[in-house]
């Protein structure tokens, strides 16, 4: 089996977040959807960090966010690419503050 290309530096993530808004009105249901000032910050292997842009982007507690990752590296052949079981995703959200790191994870 290859190298991650994110590991090797043949491929680079890329990543974009947005807040999405749903009102009715009359009985009509629309969202909307706005960009979150995010940059991908840190690769490492399979991991990637997408930072926000702190003096732009206050998360709302109850809020619905969307993320979009691309450039992931898949299987090298469909014989791997039948083991993946449809592969796997892990979000954590952190905050970093002054004097240290507070982590949540799903």
């Amino acid at each position: 089996m290859g190298v991650a290309k994110w590991a090797d530096g043949t491929s680079a993530p890329t990543m974009s977040l947005s807040k999405i808004t749903t009102t009715t009105t009359g009985g009509k249901t629309t969202s909307t959807s706005a960009k979150v000032a995010c940059a991908v910050s840190h690769v490492s292997g399979c991991h990637a960090v997408c930072e926000l842009d702190a003096k732009a982007t206050k998360f709302a507690e109850k809020g619905v966010y969307k993320l979009v990752v691309g450039g992931v590296p898949t299987a090298e052949n469909s014989a791997f690419g039948a083991t993946m079981n449809l592969g796997s995703v892990v979000l954590s959200v952190g905050k970093k503050a002054t004097g240290g790191f507070g982590y949540s994870s799903a």
